[in-house]
């Protein structure tokens, strides 16, 4: 895991700058988060770039998808890209409150001289977080068409279930609350999240 990718980086300020555009089509923020994932674990090709579709072949997988090879398979993010996006906006928000206060010292006629340097401070520690995130929240598996059908009828096929929320509630902050609540597990042999995938 490389936190300091310049791309990873990069994506992670694209993304910084959606959110303070008021972007709040949450497909429109699939690719950058993609390219957070790549870059931070390595899952590149050897011109360093993007490599998803290749690692989908080789993502981790459920018990059910491991112990029947011959079924199809869903590629499954654990946490959806939803939620990712939801807590990405709470994120924003949160820095959004020291950006105006920034902004107020600038308007207000004080000395700003090192306004450069506290701006770029600034921005990294905004992209290391969006970073951070990603990281925390950005788990794939391949399924079964039957357990990603439970998903579905259990309606976490956009959200997380409401234990994830609560404090008190064993799947509190949880990122394999759905896998959990349906009954999903992940094969002995590939239980690690985010396995790097051979390139």
């Amino acid at each position: 895991m490389n936190h300091l990718d310049p791309k990873a980086l990069g994506y992670a300020n694209a993304i910084i700058v959606m959110l303070e555009a008021g972007i709040d089509d949450s497909a429109s923020y699939r690719e950058p988060i993609n390219g957070v994932f790549c870059h931070l674990y390595g899952h590149v090709t050897k011109n360093n770039q993007r490599a998803l579709d290749r690692y989908k072949k080789s993502a981790p997988l459920s018990k059910a998808a491991a112990q029947a090879p011959e079924l199809p398979r869903v590629f499954e993010h654990i946490v959806p890209m939803a939620v990712i996006f939801q807590e990405l906006q709470k994120l924003q928000t949160k820095d959004g409150r020291a950006n105006t206060s920034k902004d107020s010292d600038l308007s207000s006629g004080t000395d700003i001289s090192n306004a450069t340097d506290i701006s770029n401070a600034e921005e990294r520690l905004n992209a290391a977080r969006v970073i951070e995130l990603i990281g925390r929240l950005y788990h794939v598996r391949q399924v079964t068409k039957a357990e990603d059908d439970k998903l579905r009828a259990a309606g976490l096929r956009y959200r997380m279930p409401e234990g994830y929320y609560q404090p008190h509630h064993p799947l509190y902050l949880d990122v394999e609350a759905r896998h959990k609540w349906v009954g999903i597990e992940a094969a002995l042999c590939m239980s690690g999240l985010n396995e790097k995938a051979a390139l």
